[in-house]
């Protein structure tokens, strides 16, 4: 699991990096975030993924509006969206599982 969290943090580290649309203090803010997460990925990443996302709305990001190009940023935006759901359900279950185990074992 740490592997795969490793991947989506690198991924996320690539989204940033390439990103035109986000000034240098703000790519330097996300990936000492992201350096902190991949301290201990287990912990850590849903943390850094929901912080992202919260700047990355305080920041006024996603670009809305009609463009030509899709910007990067909101290609970032989306991917962390994605993985902020997708490990909230991931919790959720897990916290479902303990429960009917609990049960079980009453």
């Amino acid at each position: 699991m740490n592997a795969a969290k490793s991947d989506i943090l690198m991924r996320i580290k690539s989204w940033t990096d390439a990103s035109t649309e986000l000034s240098l203090a703000q790519k330097s803010d996300i990936s000492n975030k992201l350096i902190y997460g991949m301290i201990n990925p287990h912990k850590e990443t849903d943390t850094v993924f929901n912080q992202i996302l919260v700047w990355l709305f305080e920041w006024g990001f996603p670009i809305t509006g009609q463009y030509i190009n899709k910007p990067v940023v909101n290609a970032l935006y989306e991917e962390l969206s994605t993985v902020v759901k997708a490990t909230h359900l991931e919790r959720k279950n897990s916290r479902l599982c303990n429960k009917i185990r609990e049960k079980l074992n009453d």
